[in-house]
C-alpha cells in the first residue's frame, strides 16, 4: 500500500502539479464497504493497490482542487479515475468513439440527485468520463493534457472548480482544429464550448 501510494505521488505530482500536503497518511482498513475513502492528506483503503491509487488520485481532484460533489460529481470521480487507470492501466478498453457506451441516457454533468434516480448508470462518472479524458490524451497527446490539467490545478488550486471552469481549460488548451462542441456531445457534458 505504501508502495503504491508513493509511486502515485510522485507519478501524479510529475503529471498535474505537485502534492501540496506535507503529508499523506494511508490507512489499512479491511473490510471497508466502499473499498477506500479519502480525504484531504489522508487514504483510507483496503489493501489493494488499484484502490490506494484511486485514493491517492482524490488528493489532487478533490482535495487541491475542490468540486461540488452533489452537484457536479463527475470533476473529481472522473479525473481521479482516469489518472488511476492512466497509471494502472485499463484505459485500452475505451470506447472513444462513444465513451459513454452503456450507460444509457447518462450524462457526465447529472447531478449526484439525478444519479440517485437511475444508480446503474452512476459509474458513467467513473468509467465513461475517464474514457473521455482519455479521448483527449489520444487526440492531443500525453504532454497537451498533463499542460492543460496543470493549468487547470494551478488555477483552482484549494478553491472550487465548476463544469464551466474544466470546460475553459480544455477550450484553452485545444489544439487548433479541434472539434469541441462535438466532444462535449460525444462526452455528454452539459456546457457550452465558449466561441
Amino acid at each position: 500500500m505504501l508502495r503504491a501510494a508513493a509511486h502515485s505521488v510522485r507519478t501524479f505530482s510529475r503529471w498535474f502539479g505537485p502534492y501540496r500536503a506535507r503529508e499523506l497518511d494511508v490507512v489499512e482498513t479491511p473490510g471497508l464497504a466502499s473499498h477506500g475513502m479519502e480525504y484531504p492528506g489522508l487514504v483510507m483503503s483496503e489493501p489493494l493497490a488499484e484502490t490506494v491509487v484511486h485514493e491517492v488520485a482524490h488528493q489532487w481532484w478533490y482535495a487541491q482542487v475542490g468540486s461540488d460533489g452533489w452537484r457536479a460529481p463527475w470533476l473529481d470521480e472522473t479525473l481521479t479515475t482516469w489518472s488511476q487507470l492512466r497509471l494502472i492501466g485499463g484505459l485500452e478498453r475505451c470506447d472513444l468513439a462513444d465513451p459513454l457506451a452503456g450507460y444509457g441516457s447518462a450524462r457526465l454533468t447529472w447531478t449526484l440527485g439525478r444519479f440517485a434516480a437511475s444508480p446503474e448508470d452512476y459509474p458513467a462518472v467513473y468509467d465513461g468520463g475517464a474514457c473521455a479524458i482519455e479521448r483527449l490524451r489520444r487526440e492531443w497527446g500525453t504532454a497537451a493534457v498533463n499542460r492543460m490539467l496543470r493549468g487547470y490545478s494551478d488555477a483552482h488550486m484549494f478553491g472550487i472548480a465548476t463544469t464551466t471552469d474544466l470546460v475553459d481549460a480544455i477550450t484553452r488548451a485545444a489544439p487548433p482544429g479541434f472539434d469541441g462542441p462535438a466532444f462535449l456531445r460525444i462526452a455528454r457534458i452539459d456546457a457550452r464550448w465558449p466561441s
